[in-house]
């Protein structure tokens, strides 16, 4: 597939998955509240509350890019281009190595969200995961899940950042 129409891809794929990972979001929220747990908080990762409380300084900017571009490049490169290919290297079906690769790309992200989160974030997480995953093998091209992440992480930066 060529590399722009893997791209779009990744964001229709992040189109369809943003609804899944919401219901699953919620629905850990409710299930913590149900056990006596506090609610969850409006920002639920740590850069994201960081960058709130630190906006209107210059490294805000460059934190922005980070997260916007780099650091999906890198997961995508390291989950999706490494752990996922060297699972189906050990001859592990496509599904299941998609699979593993989602529930450790959520696990990776366990310190960067409050414990007060976790049980509403890291399914969402697993879910985005595999969605990222799947568009990996789908499309054949790391430019898939890279653009469906990086927009991933540019809407909560956005959305975030218009909270009160």
């Amino acid at each position: 597939m060529p590399i722009m129409r893997a791209a779009l891809a990744g964001l229709l794929g992040l189109a369809i998955v943003w609804p899944c990972m919401s219901l699953l979001s919620n629905f850990g929220s409710l299930i913590q509240q149900s056990f006596g747990g506090s609610a969850t908080p409006d920002v639920a990762h740590f850069t994201l509350a960081m960058l709130r409380e630190h906006a209107r300084e210059p490294a805000a900017w460059a934190i922005c890019v980070v997260v916007v571009f780099i650091s999906p490049l890198a997961e995508e490169v390291v989950w999706r281009g490494a752990v996922q290919q060297a699972l189906k290297y050990l001859r592990l079906p496509r599904m299941a190595a998609v699979a593993i690769t989602a529930v450790m790309f959520a696990m990776v992200h366990w310190s960067a969200i409050p414990e007060t989160a976790r049980i509403s974030a890291l399914p969402a997480l697993a879910a985005l995961g595999f969605a990222l995953g799947w568009l990996m093998e789908r499309c054949g091209r790391i430019a898939a899940p890279f653009a469906a992440h990086a927009a991933f992480n540019a809407a909560n930066l956005l959305l975030f950042s218009m909270l009160p």
